[in-house]
């Protein structure tokens, strides 16, 4: 994913481009979410986040979705 600076450790903060860190996080998740999953939302936004807790937090909430939700519905 593309960041507007690079961290120096896993517990460093810094900014991600959601477009980009989704977009890979999508692909990463392909093959549990069973074309499942649908990344919506503004490609420009920027968080403030721990790169690494950022994409553990997600991983969770979508192996979730996708555990607990039918299995006819896409996960947004």
């Amino acid at each position: 994913s593309e960041t507007l600076n690079t961290p120096a450790q896993t517990t460093d903060i810094y900014a991600i481009k959601l477009e980009s860190f989704l977009k890979q996080f999508q692909k990463s998740m392909s093959p549990i979410s069973e074309g499942r999953l649908k990344v919506e939302g503004e490609a420009s936004s920027v968080v403030i986040a721990n790169h690494h807790d950022l994409e553990h937090f997600l991983q969770n909430l979508v192996t979730n979705a996708l555990k607990y939700s039918p299995k006819e519905r896409d996960v947004i």
